[in-house]
């Protein structure tokens, strides 16, 4: 699996994009040959999640992309944190 936190909302929760990788591709950036970052484009099965912390944490998926081109360009490094002012 890939994260990156993407920003916060008014609602206290931080959102973040995970992704499945393949194993293989994950040994690849492991074994130093190739770049992290790299894994984005190789990835599948994009999903932004809201995280709300508390004495239990809840993840709630917000919204699922089918291919990388999909998924929103802030949302992808090297994007800076966003600051969600309504609920997604």
């Amino acid at each position: 699996m890939l994260a990156r936190t993407v920003g916060s909302g008014f609602d206290r929760a931080t959102y973040h994009l995970v992704a499945r990788v393949d194993r293989l591709d994950f040994e690849d950036v492991r074994s130093g040959w190739t770049e992290a970052v790299d894994l984005w484009a190789k990835a599948k099965e994009f999903t932004l999640c809201a995280v709300a912390e508390g004495a239990i944490s809840n993840v709630v998926s917000v919204k699922a992309f089918r291919r990388l081109d999909d998924v929103p360009g802030e949302y992808l490094p090297p994007s800076d944190l966003l600051s969600f002012d309504e609920p997604l």
